[in-house]
């Protein structure tokens, strides 16, 4: 992949490069230069979780050229595959599908202050708490972290602080289950001095119980029946990436109307 772009580049800032899932092996250069990730040399192995690099002092105001290498040898590799078959290109059919290689989630730059917050970490196995860990690239263990919590008509339910790394558990008054009847989600708003993000979450617990059949899966604490549906979600135009999000809703959506 090759891209040619210019950057407004922010005095005092940090740019981000983002890539949100490449399939399987990149490699990334930006103006001739391998970029660094987690001490391997420009590479990034792994075909579905995202990674990113600093370009803040590669990047230019014009002219920036990116290319993105990338390796998937499929079934002809020794690292996972599933169905996926070479073989299925030209002679598609039975239970194989065509190999899926390449960019296939968002590419994007983000600029970010000099102290930032880089990573939340989200524990909402619970009807009442919800737990945050929010980690800070550029500041101390003791960069000050506020916490908010929104509902879905934008009224802030509750609050905390903490500090940067260290875990926070936030008490959700009167707080609303998930469950797939009533998929309710709160805001988490995530601030710092010089940074603020917004997130998500939604309060449930899952357990296993005994009931007259033998053990069960409690969803908030209720039987609940899992029917087992196997979505593959295999697109015919994008493969791994839907054509549009209103098809990923329809996905969703159809499932639970199979009961």
């Amino acid at each position: 992949y090759r891209l040619v772009f210019d950057a407004a580049v922010a005095d005092g800032a940090k740019t981000l490069l983002h890539f949100g899932a490449v399939d399987w092996q990149a490699t990334v250069y930006l103006n001739g230069l391998l970029l660094r990730h987690d001490s391997r040399l420009g590479n990034h192995t792994g075909g579905y979780d995202g990674f990113g690099f600093d370009v803040t002092d590669r990047l230019k105001h014009a002219g920036n050229e990116l290319l993105v290498h990338v390796l998937d040898p499929s079934d002809a590799g020794a690292q996972p595959n599933g169905k996926q078959r070479v073989s299925a290109v030209d002679r598609p059919g039975g239970d194989t599908y065509t190999p899926s290689s390449g960019i296939w989630q968002t590419v994007w730059m983000e600029a970010v202050p000099q102290s930032y917050i880089s990573t939340l970490k989200i524990d909402q196995a619970s009807t009442t708490n919800v737990k945050v860990t929010a980690f800070v690239e550029g500041g101390g263990a003791t960069t000050p972290v506020r916490f908010e919590v929104v509902d879905r008509d934008g009224t802030t339910v509750a609050e905390a602080a903490g500090a940067a790394g260290s875990e926070v558990s936030i008490f959700v008054a009167r707080a609303t289950a998930w469950s797939p009847s009533e998929p309710y989600l709160y805001d988490l708003k995530v601030s710092t001095p010089t940074d603020a993000v917004t997130s998500y979450f939604g309060l449930r617990t899952f357990a296993l119980g005994d009931g007259p059949e033998g053990r069960r899966p409690l969803l908030n604490g209720n039987f609940t029946f899992l029917a087992g549906f196997l979505d593959q979600s295999w697109w015919p135009d994008g493969q791994y990436t839907a054509p549009t999000d209103e098809a990923l809703a329809f996905d969703v959506e159809a499932v639970a109307t199979f009961g």
